[in-house]
């Protein structure tokens, strides 16, 4: 053996360790396939006073939020509710949009949490 293939044999990694978040949104995408594509954003008999509810909720959402992050004892079930309740609140559907990134991103921390087990 040259010192040449020693070095191409030693150079050698270990394969990578797949990303979670990658692992995560492929089942996310397959889940999809499950929800109702072509919904309505805000539904009901009036649609239109939705975001006006959603924003209550919200807010009372935020307040259980922060007083559970102000005793140190925060939670994703806390964050994700109130960040989807705010996600509504606005009829502007790319404000929604916007808010629906963050609980999405909530979501898929909140996935990666339970799927690290135990701290």
């Amino acid at each position: 053996m040259t010192e040449a293939t020693a070095k191409k044999t030693a150079a050698k990694r270990a394969p990578r360790k797949p990303d979670p978040v990658t692992k995560i949104l492929g089942e996310v995408r397959a889940e999809m396939e499950f929800v109702g594509h072509g919904t309505p954003l805000w539904g009901g008999n009036m649609p239109e006073q939705s975001p006006r509810y959603y924003a209550a909720k919200a807010a009372n959402w935020l307040d259980i939020d922060l007083e559970r992050c102000l005793k140190d004892r925060p939670g994703w079930d806390s964050r994700l509710i109130h960040s989807t309740f705010w996600a509504f609140a606005d009829a502007d559907p790319a404000k929604a949009r916007e808010r629906l990134l963050t609980v999405a991103a909530a979501a898929v921390a909140a996935i990666e949490t339970i799927d690290r087990g135990p701290a």
